[in-house]
């Protein structure tokens, strides 16, 4: 499930920079450097999105006292960088291509000096949320124990500053499903995600901030490409301890992990996975 996903939304990102890199060699063929320089750093950055999340970075581990971590996958380090790398350049480029506009010889013209200043300061918006994300890839690789953690009386979602609790008498169902980005009739992305039911609902605010993004309200819901463990073995896992209350005390301590290392390689023989 995850994989498939990953690999049509790392197709999406190749698509969409080899369009850029199209458009950006147009643009300096008429002269406007300064557009091509912006559309060249979106593509550059469009490409890198294929690198994803670090798969190997963090594995599953017992947190002592607590239950079993099933770590989140970290951005990859040279994501990181080519993410700020970008945020600058769309900043500066966009705070540039104002002055220029502004500060150039002769009578301005007044159409020309408001486009320039819109396009500057939306280039140089782009590149404070590309700076504001690029903080937080590297403060989620910082901090340790993000993930979902399994402990014998609870599933506690730590992929967002505050984590949810969810006791597992208040689960009612854990499922699999998806949702279509699209942009003028055309796919741009698919994510996969898993989303945790309760009764009674959680109140607005308290469930995960995914939840409105992947359009199930106020049920919790996690981004299952970001976790480290694949996909198939992160729901029988669940799903295991939630059919099987007698179970979930084995999860303070390492019968947890084996039984975590069993649904993984079940997972790989069904996905043909050596």
């Amino acid at each position: 499930m995850g994989d498939a996903v990953g690999n049509r939304s790392r197709t999406v990102a190749t698509v969409i920079a080899g369009l850029l890199v199209l458009v950006a060699a147009a643009a300096a063929v008429n002269g406007a450097w300064p557009a091509a320089g912006l559309l060249l750093a979106i593509a550059v950055g469009a490409a890198v999105l294929r690198l994803g999340r670090d798969p190997m970075s963090r594995t599953p581990q017992l947190a002592e006292g607590e239950g079993v971590l099933l770590p989140a996958r970290p951005a990859r380090p040279v994501v990181l960088v080519t993410w700020l790398l970008l945020g600058l350049l769309l900043s500066v480029s966009g705070v540039a291509l104002a002055l220029d506009q502004l500060v150039s010889a002769g009578a301005p013209d007044r159409a020309e000096v408001t486009g320039a200043v819109l396009a500057g300061g939306v280039a140089l918006l782009l590149g404070m949320v590309v700076l504001g994300a690029t903080w937080s890839g590297v403060r989620h690789r910082s901090t340790p124990r993000q993930g979902l953690l399994l402990r014998p009386d609870a599933l506690v979602l730590r992929t967002q500053a505050k984590p949810v609790v969810l006791p597992w008498e208040s689960i009612t169902r854990v499922r699999p499903h998806w949702s279509r980005q699209r942009a003028r009739g055309v796919t741009v992305a698919v994510r996969s995600w898993l989303s945790i039911e309760v009764a009674p609902p959680l109140a607005r605010g308290e469930s995960t901030a995914l939840s409105a993004f992947a359009g199930t309200g106020t049920v919790p819901t996690v981004d299952i490409e970001a976790v480290a463990v694949p996909p198939g073995a992160v729901l029988e896992l669940c799903r295991s301890y939630l059919e099987h209350p007698e179970r979930r005390d084995e999860l303070a301590t390492s019968q947890g992990l084996r039984r975590l290392a069993e649904a993984c390689e079940r997972h790989r023989e069904r996905e043909g996975v050596r």
